[in-house]
C-alpha cells in the first residue's frame, strides 16, 4: 500500500507532463497552419505555449523558434533581439545535410535562413542579412519553391533600398515578377507597387505612374482590403511626388475607406495632417491634427506614437505655441525611452529562454544512467566481435572452396589435354586427314599447352614439360616458335614468298602474318606472342597496308593463301 502511495504522485506528474507536451505540439501545429493566412492568430497560439523549450521536442522547439520570428515579422513586431533563431538555423543546417530527402527539414532550413536575414536586417547588419537571404534563395531555387524565391528576392531588394543601391533594388523587384505564379494577382500587384516606388526614386516618373496604374488595375476589384489600402497608399505617395496633388488626395481617401482599422485611421489622420500642412491648407491641417490628438491615447504602437508626437511638436512650434510644442516634445522623449526599455526587457527575456533551454538539455543528458551506457558499450563490443569472427569464417570458407575448384579445374584441363594429345596421335598414325584439319587441331593444342604453361604453378612443371615435349617436340621450345614452324612446314615456300614480295614486314608483323593462317582468335595470337590484342590489331592493319590487302575484307589468311598458291602455280 505504501509503495502504491509513492507511485501515484509519479503517475500523476507523468500524466500532466504528457498532456502538456501534447498541448504544446497542438498549439504549434495550429500556429503553423495559420502563419500565412492569419499571422496575428498564429502569434496568439505561439504565445499560449507554456515553456516551449521544456514541453516540445528539440526539433519541434527549433520549429517554434523559426515560426515565432516568422509570425512576429508578419505582424510587424520588433525581432532584432530574437537571436535564438540563429541556433535554430544551425540545427536545420546540420539536419538538412544528414537528411536531404526530408522536405519538412528543408522547408525550415529555408525559413531559418530567411528570417535570420530579417533579424540581421532589423539589427542593421545588412551584409549578414544579404548572405542569409541568398542562402534561402539558393535552396528555394533547388526546391523549385517559387514563393520563397519571390520572398528572398523581395527582401534582397529591400536591403538594397536601405543601402541606397536603388538601381540594384529595382532590378531585384523586376526579377521577382518571374517567380509569381500565374493568377496570383495580389503578389503581382505588390511587385508592381514596389517597382513603381523604385522608378520614383530613380526620377523616372513616367514608368513609376505606369507600374502603379498596373497595380491599381489589378486590385480595384480585390476583396483584400489591406492590400487595396496599401496600393492606394503607394499611389498617394507617387502621385504626390509627381505633383498631382488632387489625385494623391483621392488615393489617400480611398486608402482610408479600404482600411477600417482604428490604428490605420490614426495613421491616415497623421498623413492627411502632414499633406495639408505641406500644401498650406491650414483649416484642413487643423481638422486632422485635432482628430489625431483625440485618438492618440488609444494608440498602442510605440513607433507610430513617437512619429505622432514628433509631428505635433513640430506643428505647434510652427504656430509659436511653445507650451504645446514642449508638451509633445516631452511625450516624444518619454515614448523613445519606453521603446528602449521594452527592447532591453525583450533582450533579457530571450537570454533567459536560451539559458533555460541549455540548462534543461544539460540536465537531461546528466540523468542518463551510467549502467545503461555500460550495457550499450558491452553490446557494441560483442556485436563487433561477432561480425568480425563471422567475416573471418566466411573468408576462410571462400578460400577453401576456391582452392578445391581450382584443383578440380586443373585436373580436368590436364586430362583433356592428354586425351586430345592421344586422339591426335591416333589420328596421325591411323587416319589420313586433310591439311586444314591437322592445322586446326595442332593449333588448338599448341595454344592449350602454351596457356597451361603460363597459368599453372611450379608444382605442375614436370607434367607441363612432358606435354611440351609431346606437342612442341621439346620442352625448351615456345608455343610461338611451334606455331610458326607448323605454318612454315605446312607451306614450305611461304617464307621465301614473303621475303621476296613483302620484305618490309618486321619480325612481329611476319609472325602475325603466319599465325593468321591458323584458326586462332586475336586473343590466342596475342597470348602466344605475349602482346596485347590492340597490338595484334595494329600489326594486322600495318600488314594490310604493306601487302596491299586493305580492301580485301577482314580475313587476311585467305588473301595470303590465294597469293601463295598463285605464285606457286606460276613458279
Amino acid at each position: 500500500m505504501k509503495s502504491l502511495l509513492k507511485i501515484l504522485p509519479l503517475l500523476f506528474l507523468l500524466t500532466v507532463s504528457c498532456a502538456r507536451r501534447d498541448e504544446a505540439l497542438r498549439l504549434l501545429e495550429k500556429a503553423q497552419s495559420l502563419i500565412e493566412s492569419a499571422p496575428d492568430s498564429a502569434l496568439m497560439y505561439l504565445d499560449s505555449i507554456f515553456l516551449p523549450e521544456k514541453f516540445l521536442s528539440k526539433e519541434n522547439y527549433m520549429e517554434y523558434l523559426v515560426t515565432n520570428v516568422q509570425a512576429k515579422y508578419k505582424n510587424f513586431k520588433d525581432i532584432k533581439d530574437d537571436t535564438l533563431i540563429f541556433e535554430a538555423k544551425d540545427y536545420f543546417d546540420k539536419k538538412v545535410h544528414r537528411l536531404t530527402d526530408n522536405c519538412q527539414s528543408t522547408k525550415f532550413y529555408i525559413y531559418s535562413h530567411l528570417y535570420s536575414g530579417c533579424v540581421y536586417n532589423e539589427r542593421q547588419d545588412y551584409g549578414k542579412a544579404l548572405n542569409e537571404y541568398n542562402y534561402a534563395f539558393s535552396t528555394a531555387e533547388l526546391s523549385h519553391d517559387s514563393i520563397l524565391m519571390y520572398l528572398s528576392t523581395s527582401y534582397i531588394a529591400n536591403i538594397y533600398d536601405k543601402q541606397n543601391y536603388f538601381d540594384k533594388a529595382l532590378e531585384k523587384h523586376l526579377q521577382s515578377i518571374n517567380y509569381i505564379k500565374e493568377g496570383d494577382k495580389e503578389m503581382l500587384a505588390t511587385s508592381y507597387a514596389n517597382i513603381a516606388k523604385g522608378y520614383l526614386i530613380s526620377l523616372n516618373n513616367d514608368n513609376s505612374i505606369y507600374y502603379i496604374d498596373k497595380a491599381l488595375d489589378i486590385v480595384t476589384d480585390s476583396d483584400n482590403k489591406k492590400l487595396l489600402s496599401s496600393v492606394y497608399q503607394f499611389a498617394h505617395v507617387i502621385y504626390r511626388e509627381c505633383n498631382r496633388i488632387e489625385e494623391a488626395k483621392d488615393f489617400l481617401r480611398l486608402s482610408i475607406e479600404a482600411n477600417g482599422d482604428s490604428f490605420a485611421t490614426s495613421l491616415y489622420n497623421l498623413n492627411l495632417a502632414v499633406l495639408y500642412l505641406e500644401t498650406g491648407e491650414q483649416d484642413s491641417t487643423k481638422k486632422y491634427t485635432h482628430k489625431l490628438i483625440n485618438e492618440i491615447d488609444n494608440i498602442n504602437d510605440m513607433a507610430f506614437l513617437a512619429s505622432s508626437y514628433g509631428f505635433l511638436s513640430d506643428y505647434y512650434s510652427s504656430l509659436n505655441m511653445n507650451d504645446s510644442a514642449l508638451y509633445y516634445q516631452d511625450r516624444l522623449t518619454r515614448t523613445i525611452d519606453k521603446i528602449r526599455e521594452d527592447n532591453m526587457q525583450q533582450n533579457i527575456y530571450e537570454i533567459e529562454k536560451k539559458y533555460d533551454y541549455e540548462r534543461l538539455s544539460n540536465n537531461y543528458h546528466k540523468k542518463l544512467n551510467s549502467q545503461f551506457k555500460l550495457i550499450i558499450m558491452m553490446l557494441t563490443i560483442v556485436i563487433v566481435l561477432i561480425i568480425t569472427i563471422s567475416l573471418l569464417i566466411i573468408h576462410k570458407k571462400k578460400n577453401e572452396i576456391y582452392l578445391i575448384r581450382k584443383n578440380e579445374q586443373i585436373a580436368i584441363e590436364m586430362n583433356n589435354l592428354k586425351n586430345e594429345f592421344h586422339l591426335l596421335e591416333d589420328l596421325n598414325s591411323g587416319i589420313k586427314s586433310s591439311v586444314d584439319n591437322i592445322l586446326k587441331q595442332r593449333a588448338k593444342l599448341i595454344v592449350k599447352v602454351h596457356n597451361a604453361e603460363k597459368n599453372h604453378k611450379d608444382d605442375d612443371k614436370t607434367v607441363i614439360n612432358e606435354l611440351k615435349s609431346l606437342v612442341f617436340g621439346s620442352f625448351n621450345k615456345t608455343g610461338l616458335k611451334t606455331a610458326v614452324d607448323l605454318v612454315e612446314n605446312t607451306y614450305p615456300k611461304l617464307p621465301a614468298m614473303i621475303k621476296n614480295n613483302y620484305g618490309s614486314l618486321n619480325e612481329t608483323e611476319y609472325n602475325v602474318f603466319l599465325l593468321s593462317l591458323l584458326p586462332l582468335s586475336s586473343r590466342d595470337i596475342a597470348n602466344l606472342m605475349d602482346l596485347g590484342e590492340s597490338s595484334v590489331a595494329k600489326s594486322r592493319t600495318n600488314i594490310r597496308k604493306k601487302i596491299g590487302a586493305e580492301g580485301y575484307g577482314s580475313d587476311i589468311g585467305d588473301f595470303i593463301l590465294e597469293r601463295y598458291y598463285t605464285i606457286k602455280i606460276e613458279s
